[in-house]
């Protein structure tokens, strides 16, 4: 779950007028359909994922508690 957020986070690099790196490219994660006891789970795979393709900077998390 989540790999296509991270991917698209470089899918948007040097296109006209977008951003310069990824770290420029900001998600907002709505987790207000995961069941609660999965929310953590899934938050900590999606940033994990993020760190290893060498960028979790700029994901935000709603409904995550």
């Amino acid at each position: 779950m989540g790999q296509k957020i991270i991917q698209q986070k470089h899918w948007f690099i040097g296109l006209d007028d977008g951003p310069f790196s990824a770290e420029n490219v900001g998600y907002t994660v709505d987790l207000c359909h995961v069941p609660n006891n999965e929310k953590a789970i899934i938050e900590q795979n999606l940033l994990k994922k993020a760190r290893n393709m060498g960028n979790d900077t700029g994901m935000i998390f709603l409904n995550n508690k």
